[in-house]
């Protein structure tokens, strides 16, 4: 959770300014700490058996990694918590 509201505290902060600023503080701020997410995410599954009850929600995350921070770290106005719609 740590890393996430380290994200989430970026965000707060960066909230009300162009998407200029927000694209260039995520860049800055942001983008190591999602790297580093994505790598103790893998982590941590990898230490999980498969019937491990936060396993799948893990899972769902990973699989959609790369359309999630992707969209904030390249569109200013893009929030972190926009989901992208379902295909």
């Amino acid at each position: 959770m740590r890393r996430i509201d380290a994200l989430f505290e970026i965000e707060r902060l960066i909230n009300g300014r162009s998407a200029a600023e927000h694209l260039e503080r995520r860049r800055e701020q942001s983008a190591a700490l999602v790297a580093d997410l994505e790598v103790w995410l893998r982590d941590q599954r990898s230490r999980l058996s498969r019937s491990a009850a936060v396993a799948e929600p893990i899972d769902y995350m990973l699989r959609r990694w790369p359309s999630l921070p992707a969209s904030s770290m390249t569109d200013g106005f893009a929030s972190p918590t926009t989901r992208p719609s379902a295909p």
